[in-house]
């Protein structure tokens, strides 16, 4: 069955598109094709935004601010963003001091008083998971964050914060940015990212309580037909270009040719219906790359489709 387009969050009080845009190549000096993206983006009816502190060293939330005063598309628009990412030298940030530092200087980028999405980029094992749910609740506590999350941990570490926070009469975490995609890493693309494609956060996320966002939903583009050496960064080709993956390509090239799809607009519909995701996060270059988005929407992938996809097994469904 096709993904549905929306979903009610309860503690934002509103339904959100099942897609959310990424910014983390808009920049201010191409601020125009960034404007032209997000148009489309809205006109299309998006509202979640994800952007971060650390992209483009603080470019791509100043590209959302303006374009949202711009525009007058602040109460439209459903903000998610995230601090504590390490330093140039992948020195740890996460902190209580770093989570407000980095919160005040979003909120000044952006241009707004609030964030509904507000998570953590990065995890640090030694850090007590108390200090950081409380450093989140605070925010929420102060109207800085409507709701709170994180990005890159375990389900271990989730879990342990969220008992803390029950235990404790804290927010509890709401959210987690996780890497889900056709195409599985071999190995982290960056320091700390977290892949949730494995039985155990399957089975966590499966369980409600909390909504996993799949980052990088198309596998940072390796379903396109450009992906290779020429033309991608090389941790990316390391961490993506595997045996299993090119096979995975192949199939979801094949299976677009028959229903008139891209393999990218595969690979991110295979994703939308994996039911331990609630929200797929893809960018897009242009307008037309956000029409091409938007279609995964409709994309139908039953549980034959997405085996096939995976590995092989059986055929699609048609």
């Amino acid at each position: 069955m096709s993904a549905a387009r929306a979903r009610y969050v309860a503690s934002l009080g509103r339904e959100l598109q099942r897609i959310g845009l990424g910014t983390v190549n808009f920049r201010l000096d191409r601020r125009d094709a960034a404007f032209a993206v997000l148009d489309r983006w809205a006109d299309l009816g998006g509202d979640l935004l994800d952007t971060a502190a650390v992209y483009g060293h603080g470019e791509s939330e100043s590209v959302v601010g303006r374009w949202m005063a711009a525009r007058g598309a602040r109460e439209r628009t459903v903000i998610l963003t995230k601090g504590g990412h390490p330093d140039a030298a992948w020195r740890s940030r996460v902190s209580p001091a770093a989570i407000q530092a980095d919160l005040t200087a979003s909120l000044e980028r952006l241009g707004t008083d609030h964030i509904e999405l507000y998570l953590l980029h990065r995890d640090d094992p030694t850090v007590p998971v108390d200090e950081l749910v409380d450093a989140l609740d605070a925010e929420v506590r102060a109207g800085r964050a409507s709701t709170v999350g994180v990005s890159n941990w375990t389900v271990e570490r989730l879990a342990a914060a969220r008992t803390y926070a029950a235990r404790a009469g804290r927010t509890s975490p709401a959210w987690s940015s996780a890497h889900v995609g056709l195409a599985v890493p071999v190995q982290a693309a960056w320091p700390g990212a977290i892949d949730a494609m494995d039985p155990a956060s399957r089975a966590f996320y499966a369980g409600g309580g909390v909504a996993l966002i799949a980052w990088s939903a198309q596998s940072n583009g390796f379903f396109a037909d450009d992906f290779g050496p020429a033309g991608t960064a090389p941790e990316i080709v390391a961490a993506y270009d595997s045996a299993t993956n090119r096979a995975r390509r192949d199939r979801a090239r094949e299976l677009g040719r028959a229903r008139g799809l891209t393999a990218g607009q595969v690979a991110l519909a295979s994703v939308l219906a994996q039911p331990h995701v609630s929200i797929a996060l893809a960018g897009a270059r242009d307008p037309g790359g956000v029409e091409a988005l938007w279609r995964s929407l409709d994309v139908e992938l039953d549980g034959p489709d997405r085996r096939w996809l995976e590995d092989g097994a059986g055929a699609p469904g048609g």
